[in-house]
């Protein structure tokens, strides 16, 4: 049996570069690609502002396909979710079952330091 297949959750800025990067280290999860909101209105990676020509050189350079959900700006929280329903979806359809996040100081968010 195959390992699961997976995206990442891709906000092109160093924490999901380095979820990329263990995940692909421990090598139990099968990466497919990487999944990324793009606002239309800018052309950029709606979490940092990056534009979607370096995003795309971004996925280049991992040898990754990068899923990109389109959202208008501004974005009503239900239509995030509805468009990030239907790419989750198709992803799952295609054998994808996890969905890797990326957090550089998530214990340093627990305890507030």
């Amino acid at each position: 049996m195959g390992r699961a297949k997976a995206v990442v959750a891709w906000s092109s800025g160093k924490d999901s570069a380095y979820a990329l990067h263990v995940v692909r280290s421990k090598g139990e999860l099968e990466v497919v690609g990487l999944l990324t909101t793009v606002t239309r209105r800018f052309a950029r990676v709606s979490m940092h502002g990056v534009r979607e020509e370096l995003l795309d050189r971004q996925a280049q350079e991992t040898g990754l396909h990068c899923h990109k959900v389109e959202i208008p700006h501004p974005c009503p929280n239900e239509l995030y979710e509805r468009e990030m329903s239907r790419a989750l979806a198709a992803l799952r359809a295609s054998g994808v079952e996890s969905v890797v996040f990326g957090d550089l100081f998530p214990a340093a968010a627990a305890t507030g330091s």
